[in-house]
């Protein structure tokens, strides 16, 4: 089964305030009556009949619609009705393969015995999701993951599909080419130059010119049009790959202070969110966005994981000074700056590097306990606790 929450984010501000139920709901940033610089996180069904769809840039978006009700994300809020409905999932099979905050793939393979028919599984689940959390799911049912994902899209929302075991290349013959995964926009473009628009023309492609065209990549492009895929449901899979934040400036600015300010924030509310999930990281990361949306990056591996905020930016601000440094030549000013840290490890996982002969035992242990009686008071009182410099 491919298990996918319905609008995820609007849905959870939809039902935590009823009033908003049939009302265009875009969570995202401020949109600053049409002058905002951010985009937009997720969009209700209602908002989506305006043409509003995540990552778009939230001024169009107030754009096309003016009226809708614009909402900042609530990321503690979403991650926990996230764990609330992985919990259900996990009342039915243990093999979860969560691979977002609102979608996952189950191996209901050994639940029948005990729970039913696929169907009926995917009925009790959906009953269970909406009695905990007011939410409504879609599900695909197949024998592959491949082809569950794309049929939990077909009926949304509150969609139930099943694709009978040995129907997966009819099944899916007719859709267009941009349901398979992995199928971007320029992929996209290239198979329609060729002519080719429905996955039945993929599927009766020979292997040789899909490897052609894209290498091993092909091959796998015509398994999945063919309706094969042997991939397993891994229920070790960690689908957190990093932890980011970006700033998008009201205005573009050159002013390196601002930018060094700003790369504090971010890094303190990411190494603030690491050291709250129980994690630390081996490599950081920037990026910058010119006022000509040209994107630049610059990122650095540790010889060890770490939680510390000043670990973490004095490295992100080792690199913003290389990447100033880089563009100084180029007369144009900074639209966004972002940050964040990848390469995870639980820290209940972690083994204790050997120390560095330099490092100032100390001190270390000093920021420790200051980090952490900084998170308690950041729990208890959220973003209004600020550290001294952070404030003007």
């Amino acid at each position: 089964m491919h298990i996918d929450m319905d609008a995820f984010f609007t849905s959870v501000e939809q039902a935590d305030n009823p009033q908003l139920k049939g009302k265009p709901v875009i969570v995202g940033s401020d949109p600053d009556n049409g002058n905002g610089r951010g985009v937009v996180s997720a969009a209700s069904y209602e908002a989506r009949k305006y043409g509003i769809k995540s990552a778009m840039p939230i001024s169009k978006a107030y754009k096309l619609c003016p009226n809708g009700i614009f909402i900042r994300p609530r990321m503690h809020r979403y991650g926990g009705i996230s764990s609330r409905i992985m919990e259900i999932f996990r009342k039915y099979t243990p093999l979860v393969e969560q691979i977002s905050v609102d979608e996952a793939f189950l191996d209901c393979t050994g639940s029948c015995a005990l729970f039913g028919t696929p169907p009926e599984i995917a009925k009790k689940i959906k009953s269970d999701i909406y009695e905990s959390t007011g939410l409504t799911a879609s599900i695909g049912i197949s024998g592959n993951k491949s082809i569950s994902k794309i049929a939990s899209e077909l009926q949304k929302p509150d969609g139930l599909v099943l694709c009978p075991p040995g129907e997966e290349k009819n099944f899916i013959s007719m859709l267009p080419i941009g349901v398979i995964w992995g199928i971007g926009k320029n992929s996209q473009k290239i198979f329609h130059n060729l002519g080719i628009n429905k996955v039945k023309d993929i599927a009766s492609m020979s292997v040789k010119d899909l490897e052609k065209l894209f290498g091993k990549t092909g091959i796998h492009l015509w398994q999945l049009a063919n309706g094969i895929d042997s991939r397993k449901v891994n229920s070790d899979f960690d689908y957190q790959k990093s932890i980011s934040r970006e700033v998008t400036f009201n205005r573009d600015t050159d002013s390196f202070e601002t930018l060094k300010k700003s790369l504090f924030e971010i890094i303190d509310n990411v190494s603030h969110n690491l050291r709250k999930s129980d994690m630390s990281a081996k490599t950081v990361f920037i990026k910058l966005r010119r006022s000509d949306f040209s994107t630049f990056t610059r990122s650095y591996s540790f010889n060890f994981h770490t939680d510390s905020n000043t670990v973490i930016y004095s490295e992100c601000l080792k690199m913003l000074l290389q990447l100033m440094e880089s563009q100084k030549d180029i007369d144009l000013k900074i639209r966004l700056i972002g940050a964040g840290v990848s390469n995870l490890i639980l820290n209940e996982n972690f083994e204790e590097s050997q120390l560095d002969l330099f490092t100032n035992c100390s001190a270390d242990k000093i920021e420790a306990k200051s980090d952490s009686i900084y998170d308690l008071l950041k729990n208890k009182y959220g973003n209004k606790v600020k550290k001294a410099s952070m404030l003007e």
